[in-house]
Order: C-alpha cells, then sequence, then structure tokens
C-alpha cells in the first residue's frame, strides 16, 4: 500500500511538471508572437521609410523624425527582451529545484526501502538460523534420551549405532543444505544491493548531465542576449534604412535561434524525465525482487523447520 501510495504522488507530481512545462511552452509561444509583431512592425516601418526615401526627402529630417519611434522601438526591444530573459531564468530555476527535489525524495526512498529490506532479511535469517540450532539441540537431547532408554530395554547396541549414524548424516545433510542456502541468499542479496548502488548513480549521473545541459543553456542564453543588445545599441545608432534593414534581420535571426534554443531545451528535459522514470522502474523492480526473496526464504524455513519436528517425532511415535 505504501509503494502504491508513493507511485501516485511521483505520478501526480510527474503530472505538475508536464502541466508546468505546458505553461512555459505557452508563455514562450507568447513571446515569440510578441517578438513577430515587433519584427512586423519594423517591416512596415522600414517600408516607410524607403518610401519616404523615394521621395528625396532630406535624410537629416527624416532621422530627426524618426528618432522618437526609434528610441521607443529600442525601448520595447529591450524590455521584450529583458522579459524574455527573465521568464527563461525562472523556468530554468524552478525546473532545477523540482528536478534536484525529486531526485533527492527518490533517493531517500531507494536508501529507506534498502535499509528495510536488509534489515527484515537479516533478522529473518538469525530467526531461521537460532531457530535451526535449537531444534538441533533438542534432537541431540532427545536422541540420547531414547538411547539410554533403548539401552535400558537391552535392544541390539549395533542397532542403535546405525540408527544414531543414519539419523545424525541425516541432520548434518539438512545442515549442509540450510548453510547453503544461507549463503547464496547472502550472495544474492549483495548482488541485488550492488544492482540498487548502480542504479542509484546512474540515477545521480542523469541529474548532472541535466544541470549542466540547463547551466550551459542558461550561459549561452546569457551571452547571446547581450551579443544582440550590443548589435541593436550599434545598429539604433543610425536610422538609415539599411540599418532598419539589418536591424530585421538580426530580429527575425534571434527569434529563430531563440526557437532552436528552447526546443533543444524541453528536448533534454524530456530525456532526463524519461531517464528517471526508467531508473524509477529499476528500483521498484529490485525492491520487489528483494520481497519475494525474503518471502521464500521464509517459506522454505518454515518448511525445514516443520520437517524437523516430524523428525522429532519419529521416535516418539516408535
Amino acid at each position: 500500500g505504501r509503494v502504491r501510495c508513493q507511485e501516485a504522488n511521483h505520478h501526480r507530481e510527474v503530472q505538475q511538471l508536464e502541466a508546468e512545462l505546458q505553461a512555459a511552452k505557452s508563455q514562450l509561444q507568447r513571446l515569440q508572437e510578441e517578438q513577430e509583431e515587433r519584427i512586423g512592425s519594423l517591416r512596415e516601418l522600414y517600408q516607410q521609410k524607403l518610401s519616404e526615401g523615394l521621395e528625396a526627402v532630406d535624410a537629416e529630417a527624416v532621422r530627426m523624425r524618426c528618432r522618437p519611434e526609434m528610441e521607443q522601438l529600442k525601448r520595447l526591444c529591450e524590455k521584450g527582451l529583458a522579459a524574455l530573459e527573465a521568464s527563461h531564468g525562472r523556468l530554468v530555476a524552478q525546473l532545477q529545484e523540482r528536478h534536484q527535489a525529486e531526485i533527492d525524495r527518490l533517493r531517500a526512498e531507494r536508501d529507506r526501502a534498502l535499509a528495510e529490506e536488509t534489515k527484515a532479511t537479516l533478522a529473518a535469517l538469525n530467526a531461521m538460523q537460532r531457530a535451526h540450532q535449537e531444534e538441533l539441540h533438542r534432537e541431540i537431547s532427545n536422541f540420547k534420551e531414547d538411547y539410554a532408554q533403548q539401552m535400558r530395554h537391552g535392544l541390539d547396541t549395533e542397532c542403535l549405532r546405525r540408527e544414531h549414524q543414519e539419523e545424525r548424516e541425516h541432520i548434518k545433510q539438512e545442515i549442509l543444505s540450510l548453510s547453503e542456502k544461507y549463503s547464496l541468499k547472502c550472495l544474492e542479496k549483495a548482488s541485488l544491493e550492488e544492482r540498487l548502488q548502480r542504479a542509484g548513480q546512474q540515477l545521480q549521473e542523469a541529474n548532472y548531465q541535466v544541470l549542466d545541459l540547463l547551466a550551459r543553456n542558461k550561459q549561452l542564453a546569457s551571452h547571446l542576449g547581450m551579443q544582440i543588445l550590443q548589435r541593436e545599441q550599434a545598429v539604433l545608432t543610425d536610422s538609415s534604412p539599411e540599418a532598419l534593414e539589418k536591424l530585421l534581420q538580426l530580429r527575425e535571426s534571434q527569434l529563430v535561434q531563440q526557437r532552436e534554443e528552447n526546443a533543444q531545451v524541453l528536448h533534454s528535459l524530456q530525456l532526463a524525465k524519461t531517464k528517471i522514470n526508467q531508473l524509477n522502474s529499476q528500483c521498484q523492480q529490485l525492491s520487489n525482487s528483494l520481497r519475494a526473496e525474503r518471502t521464500m526464504h521464509q517459506a522454505e524455513s518454515q518448511h525445514l523447520q516443520a520437517r524437523l519436528e516430524g523428525w522429532l517425532l519419529l521416535p516418539m511415535k516408535e
């Protein structure tokens, strides 16, 4: 029941992350639409300036008349770029925090489950060993009593010796079988712990890869924004039609690069999510395997205990 509850909580958290990613996509789409509208405004302004140039208007007068519009356009561009960078930074920070919290929670659950399974397995093995020793001592004590009673009744010594030898060999074989099974269970437990450790290391490596990708994307976005801002400032100092055309091309290039970076970030996050789901599935399978092994081991221990009790009852019936 607790495992199902944890799986349900994890599923709800994954759905919440998907909803937040969808909201981030919508926000990015809205910013892209605003960017396209600004590019359209620049294109119209560029066409207007070209038509005014065809009418042989003085360049200085055009520059003075367009300066307020250029300043307003510059402020709008800077404001849009700052909003885009702030939104992107918040999205990346939120995704990093949630991803790290999910990794820490999964690692804590894995360690707790492993510790519980290990403790339960060791307790079962110790209990089985103590029960076996008690049964062995009881069997030896009963055998001594039966032997003394049979000697008092004048039974044949050789027959008693053979029976004693057979029973002792039988008990010895059972002890060896139990020891061998105990060793095999210890080896299987060590193998499962090693597999869980490897799965944890893979989960940690996937976390580091996602964090590295997010950091690199953030650094590239910041560097690209600075370069674009410097180019815009250089271009906006000149309000000629050629400068406006360069600014239009720069905006279009910025939009294309931003789309590619957004697609790359979403793809990387999707890959990381798939990797985390795979590792969670592996951890769950290993936990189920440990639980099944412990159940089977307890059943075998009870079966052997019943057989020993049956052997103890045989001399009493005879």
